[in-house]
């Protein structure tokens, strides 16, 4: 081989290393960010499940409170007490921006959010404290 064809030989090679080169760190940096976008993702998740929750357990506990008021005889044997606190100890959760679960989700903060969540407080506590009247052994309806 000629002094010239290896020169050609010897610049295409390093081409060659330095295009593979920045494909592996253009594919490592791609994995990167995709991982670090699911993991955010995962966290929302878990918000949303916890805001789903609460509705779902707002609708149950105003059913079962609706049977016991009514005194209407039902299989339903769901602990009023234990529920209530689920939904009081998730919505606080919330509202604090924090969900403690198997490991601690920060929930992404609003002025918009902390004003619902301000209209939504007298509300909550007047449904939190008549869910736990209706539960008391001597209740007077």
């Amino acid at each position: 081989m000629n002094q010239l064809d290896y020169q050609v030989a010897t610049r295409l090679t390093q081409y060659y290393v330095l295009a593979l080169a920045m494909v592996a760190i253009l594919t490592l940096s791609g994995l990167w960010f995709v991982k670090k976008t699911i993991r955010g993702l995962h966290d929302d998740g878990r918000v949303v499940n916890v805001a789903g929750r609460q509705r779902m357990l707002s609708q149950q506990l105003t059913k079962l409170a609706l049977l016991r008021t009514q005194e209407i005889v039902h299989t339903d044997q769901t602990d009023l007490e234990n529920l209530t606190d689920l939904w009081f100890n998730s919505h606080e959760d919330l509202r604090a921006w924090l969900l403690r679960m198997e490991k601690e989700y920060v929930v992404p903060k609003s002025a918009r959010l902390d004003s619902m969540f301000a209209d939504l407080q007298p509300i909550f506590e007047s449904m939190h404290t008549g869910f736990r009247l209706i539960d008391s052994p001597v209740r007077s309806l």
